[in-house]
């Protein structure tokens, strides 16, 4: 951001010639040059919306750095070196900025940067990101969120576009001298003369410590910009394209996003007041965190890049630590369900293929029979079925052997105990498994032990079943040759 521009009314601007001579040698060493830090790597793809430019390093789960107005991806340098271990860390330069090579004349506002942002994951075959977004960057990310929401698997917001509240007032002098023809002037001088990239009437105000703005990194931001009157043009009309109709457009959305969200606000910044951190936090559901920096301004993530990583990998490390917990969930679920269908498979198949004649068989008076033991394996699993839904269970210790006299009534009666029990299962799902229900005994149960309880006795009734077939001299369905 750009608080006045009256740098050339205080004598800043160079001649032309010297401009041109100065920017000839400056920028086109730092094309040729490696870059700062020489562990960078810049990358792009194609896209519908252009050749997007960006910066890599890491494994793991991607993280999307998003940039504000006048930078590129090169602002998020500290993140991708030190946040790598943990993510892989991917910084986008957006339409109209860095290296990123668009058609004349396309779209750049921030709506058209939010889809290209789905575009270049698209392109890169990723999924989900975690979304880091600042200034301008901020408000893309919002957009994109909010459009995009099932690509989200994180959000974390800094200082920047939020509801209303730009352009900044004190970035609206930037835009009319843009507007005016004056953006080259500016852009060069503050090229040619660094001191005017970091005074107050400049850049000076977007750092707590401007004098310590390297010489390089105003290069690496502004360079880019220069590079062509076409990448000129192009960054003016992104500056034309301000409008908070953007972001005003998906209020509604982004009041139902559930996303966990992270924010981090300066409390010095002189565009984005500290209210607008609280409005974010406030109005988006899935908000975890809410941190300010006292005395950070709107480039922190660069000045203060140790506190503001050190926020960010406690909420990515809390949200892997859910996933993980989510992931064992969804196994173990995936485990009773699976043993439930097992043992039901080995009743069905017993109540299917169990001689009629047989049914009356006990091997002593006090026993119970072939048919009443099949009864009782499969009616048992009522005391999961029912008390899953918070019913008391719906037969004592044996169903009534009056009600299934048939065989096909038995067998029907066996299969719809399976079923139920296994629906009862799906319609609690993964999430389901740690209720605690009320089963009659004098604690509280976890609804994953009560459906194992059901399961080993169902099992234990199945393995007299088997005895019982053993005893006549039959081979139970399991043990036949397949």
């Amino acid at each position: 951001m750009i608080c006045e521009c009256r740098s050339v009314a205080h004598g800043y601007v160079l001649s032309i010639a010297v401009v041109v001579a100065m920017l000839l040698g400056i920028c086109g060493a730092l094309q040729t040059s490696a870059q700062a830090e020489t562990w960078l790597v810049r990358h792009s793809v194609d896209t519908p919306s252009g050749r997007i430019s960006y910066l890599e390093q890491g494994k793991g789960p991607v993280a999307l750095f998003v940039h504000g107005v006048l930078l590129n991806g090169y602002l998020w340098r500290h993140q991708l070196a030190d946040l790598s271990d943990i993510r892989r860390c991917i910084a986008v330069d957006l339409l109209a900025h860095g290296d990123t090579e668009i058609a004349p004349n396309q779209d750049v506002s921030v709506t058209a940067n939010a889809n290209m942002l789905k575009e270049f994951l698209d392109g890169l075959k990723i999924d989900q990101v975690d979304l880091v977004g600042n200034d301008s960057g901020a408000g893309i990310a919002q957009i994109f969120a909010a459009l995009y929401p099932e690509r989200i698997r994180s959000l974390t917001l800094t200082d920047g576009d939020t509801h209303d509240n730009w352009p900044p007032e004190a970035f609206k002098p930037f835009l009319a001298m843009a507007a005016a023809g004056g953006l080259p002037g500016i852009l060069n001088t503050m090229i040619a003369d660094k001191n005017v990239y970091r005074s107050p009437q400049a850049l000076g105000p977007a750092y707590e410590h401007p004098e310590l703005v390297s010489s390089d990194t105003i290069e690496q931001y502004l360079c880019p910009l220069v590079r062509s009157e076409q990448h000129t043009r192009d960054f003016q009309r992104f500056l034309a394209a301000f409008d908070n109709k953007h972001t005003l457009a998906i209020e509604d959305r982004l009041k139902t996003l559930q996303a966990p969200t992270l924010i981090v606000w300066g409390t010095d910044d002189v565009y984005f007041g500290v209210k607008w951190g609280r409005w974010l936090s406030e109005t988006i559901p899935g908000t975890r965190k809410y941190v300010e920096l006292k005395g950070a301004r709107i480039f922190f993530p660069e000045e203060r890049w140790q506190e503001f990583n050190k926020e960010v990998r406690l909420f990515w490390e809390s949200i892997d630590q859910a996933a993980n917990a989510k992931l064992t969930t969804v196994a173990a679920f995936s485990a009773v369900v699976g043993q439930w269908n097992e043992i039901g498979r080995k009743l069905i198949a017993i109540a299917e293929d169990l001689p009629e004649n047989k049914y009356e068989y006990k091997p002593n008076p006090q026993s119970r029979s072939f048919v009443q033991q099949l009864l009782h394996a499969a009616g048992s699993m009522y005391y999961f079925t029912d008390v899953a839904q918070g019913k008391q269970a719906r037969y004592g210790d044996d169903p009534p052997r009056s009600e299934w006299v048939t065989k096909h009534d038995v067998a029907a009666f066996v299969s719809r105990c399976v079923k139920d029990g296994a629906d009862a299962l799906a319609a609690k799902g993964d999430a389901g498994l740690n209720d605690a229900v009320n089963d009659g005994s004098p604690h509280l149960v976890r609804l994953v032990d009560l459906a194992y309880r059901v399961i080993e006795h169902s099992g234990e009734h199945y393995g007299q079943l088997v005895a019982y077939y053993r005893i006549n001299g039959i081979v139970p369905p399991e043990s036949r040759e397949k």
